[in-house]
C-alpha cells in the first residue's frame, strides 16, 4: 500500500507487471518438482542426499533456460522502454533467488520441519519488503526500486541455500525418480501460478496501467495473507502423500478433512476483517485510490475459496489423482483468461475482481466433482466454519455498532473464533494438541 502510493497508479501497474512476470519466471525454476520430491522422499527406503541433489540440479538446469527465454520474451514482447527496464532488472535476479529459496523450503518440507520452511518464507517477504521500504525513504525512482527488489530474491535464496548445506550435502548422486510423472506435476503446478498471476499481465493489454494498478493491489492483500492458511496446507502435503503412498485411505480422509477444517477457519478468519472493513484498511491511501475498497471487498473471498481449494486439490494429487487436479486447473485457467479479457476490458479493476472469483468457484466446482467422497469432506471440514461466517456477515449488515473500525474487528474475531471452537470439538482438539507439542519443544 505505502509503495503503491509513493509510484501511483501508473507507476505502480508497471511494478505489478514486472512481479506477476517474475513469479512466472520464477516458477520455471519449479515445475512440479517440489510435488516429485515429496513423493520421492516420503517413500520407505529413499535416500534424501541423492533425491534432493536430483532435484537441486533439474532446477539449476531450469533456472538458465528460464532467463534465456525470459530475455527473448521481454525483447520481443514489450516496447515501452520503462518496462522493459524493470521487467529484466526485477525478472533474471528474481529467477535466481527462486531455484536457491525452492531448494530450502522443498527440502525442509520433505523432513517435515516446517518451522524452517516458515524461516525461508519469512527471510524472503522481509528482505523485499525491505527493499521496498528503502526505496521509499530515500525517495528513489521506481527505475532504482526494482533492481533492489530482485536483489533482495537473491539475498534471501543464498540463507535458504545456506540453511540446507547444513543440512544435506548437494550434487552426490542422481535419481531418476525425481523427473517421473513430472509433466503432470509440472502443468498443474504451472497452472496454479497462472491462475494468480496472469491477472495484471493480460489487464495491461485491455485496459489502462491505472486499473492494473488499482486491481493488483487489491489482489496483493488477499494473495499475501493466504500464506497463513497456505503455510498449513504445506505441513499437511507430505503427510497426505505418505499416507497415499501407504494405501491408508481411512486416515488419508481424516486428516485431509482436518487440513480443509483448519485452513478454511484460517481463512475466514481472514476474510471477515477485509470484507466488512475494506474501506477503512484502504483508507491509508491517498483519494484517487479509493476504488480499491470495492475491489477488495469482492476479492477478500478468494481467500475463503483457496482455502477450501487446496485441501481438496491436495487430497486429489496424493490419492494418485493428479490428472483430475491439472484437468479442473486447465479449464478454470482457460475461463480465467477469457474473463480477465471480456471483464477487464468492460469493467476495469472491479471486472478483473470478479472474474479471479468466477475462476476460483470454476475449480472449486470442478474439484467436488472429480474428488470422491468431497461432499462428505467438505461437509465435515468446513460446514461449521462457513455457517458462522454467514451468521456473522448477516448480523453485520442488521447490527450497528458505532465503535472505531479496528475494536470492532478486534470483536468480529473474537466472536468468530469463539463460536467455532465453541462448536467444533474436533477442531477444539486438534489446536489444543498442537499447542501441546509447541509446548514440550519450547519447554
Amino acid at each position: 500500500m505505502l509503495v503503491a502510493t509513493y509510484l501511483g497508479k501508473e507507476n505502480y501497474g508497471v511494478l505489478a507487471v514486472a512481479l506477476s512476470f517474475a513469479a512466472i519466471a520464477g516458477y520455471f525454476t519449479e515445475l512440479g518438482l517440489t510435488q516429485t520430491l515429496v513423493r520421492e522422499g516420503t517413500k520407505k527406503g529413499s535416500n534424501h542426499n541423492v533425491i534432493v541433489s536430483s532435484f537441486f540440479t533439474v532446477r539449476i538446469i531450469l533456472a538458465i533456460l528460464t532467463i534465456i527465454v525470459s530475455i527473448f520474451i521481454i525483447n520481443f514482447f514489450y516496447s515501452d522502454p520503462l518496462m522493459r527496464y524493470v521487467l529484466f532488472v526485477s525478472v533474471i535476479p528474481t529467477i535466481v533467488g527462486a531455484a536457491l529459496q525452492g531448494l530450502g523450503t522443498a527440502y525442509f518440507l520433505l523432513i517435515e520441519e516446517m518451522k524452517y520452511t516458515a524461516l525461508i518464507k519469512a527471510i524472503t517477504g522481509l528482505t523485499t519488503a525491505v527493499s521496498l521500504f528503502a526505496g521509499i525513504i530515500f525517495q528513489l525512482p521506481l527505475e532504482w526500486i526494482a533492481p533492489i527488489y530482485g536483489v533482495a530474491n537473491i539475498l534471501a535464496g543464498i540463507v535458504a541455500y545456506s540453511l540446507v548445506r547444513k543440512r544435506i550435502k548437494l550434487f552426490s548422486g542422481w535419481d531418476r525418480g525425481i523427473i517421473h510423472h513430472l509433466p503432470s506435476f509440472m502443468i498443474s503446478g504451472l497452472t496454479v501460478l497462472l491462475l494468480a498471476q496472469v491477472a495484471p499481465i493480460i489487464m495491461e493489454k485491455v485496459t489502462t496501467k491505472g486499473e492494473v494498478g488499482t486491481f493488483s493491489l487489491a489482489f496483493k492483500i488477499p494473495s499475501l495473507l493466504y500464506q497463513v492458511p497456505g503455510i498449513v496446507a504445506m505441513a499437511f502435503f507430505p503427510i497426505l502423500f505418505r499416507l497415499g503412498n501407504e494405501k491408508s485411505w481411512n486416515e488419508h480422509r481424516r486428516t485431509n478433512t482436518i487440513q480443509l477444517k483448519v485452513m478454511s477457519f484460517l481463512g475466514i478468519s481472514i476474510v471477515l476483517p477485509l470484507f466488512l472493513y475494506s474501506d477503512y484498511l484502504i483508507g491509508f491511501l491517498d483519494p484517487s485510490w479509493d476504488k480499491t475498497a470495492t475491489v477488495l471487498k469482492i476479492l477478500s473471498f478468494l481467500l475463503l475459496l483457496q482455502s477450501i481449494n487446496y485441501p481438496l486439490a491436495d487430497g486429489l494429487t496424493t490419492s494418485g489423482q493428479q490428472i483430475k487436479r491439472t484437468m479442473s486447473q486447465l479449464v478454470a485457467l482457460g475461463v480465467a483468461v477469457i474473463l480477465y479479457i471480456i471483464l477487464g476490458r468492460e469493467y476495469g479493476s472491479i471486472g478483473g475482481a470478479i472474474a479471479a472469483i468466477s475462476t476460483e468457484a470454476t475449480m472449486m466446482t470442478l474439484f467436488i466433482i472429480f474428488y470422491r467422497g468431497s461432499i462428505k469432506v467438505l461437509f465435515d471440514g468446513a460446514f461449521i466454519n462457513f455457517v458462522t461466517f454467514i451468521m456473522i456477515i448477516l448480523g453485520s449488515f442488521y447490527i450497528n455498532i458505532s465503535m472505531h473500525p479496528l475494536v470492532e474487528m478486534v470483536l468480529v474475531e473474537i466472536l468468530f473464533v469463539s463460536f467455532v471452537l465453541m462448536v467444533d470439538s474436533p477442531l477444539r482438539k486438534y489446536i489444543y494438541s498442537q499447542i501441546q507439542i509447541i509446548r514440550k519443544k519450547l519447554f
